[in-house]
């Protein structure tokens, strides 16, 4: 998935809204989402929602 964005701070903005809408989704189907991870493969960081946010 490519997500167009305007600087860092969009990204993490856009990234956080997803990882929250998938959430919402899940639970509105009486699921659970156990691990998600998004990877920038430019800046290499990535979003781990088991450990909590943005990781180095």
């Amino acid at each position: 998935m490519v997500i167009p964005y305007d600087g860092e701070a969009d990204l993490k903005s856009q990234i956080q809204d997803l990882a929250s809408e998938i959430h919402h989704t899940a639970d509105l189907r009486n699921c659970v989402v156990h691990d998600l991870i998004m990877k920038n493969q430019a800046s290499g960081q990535h979003w781990d929602g088991y450990r909590g946010g943005w990781q180095e």
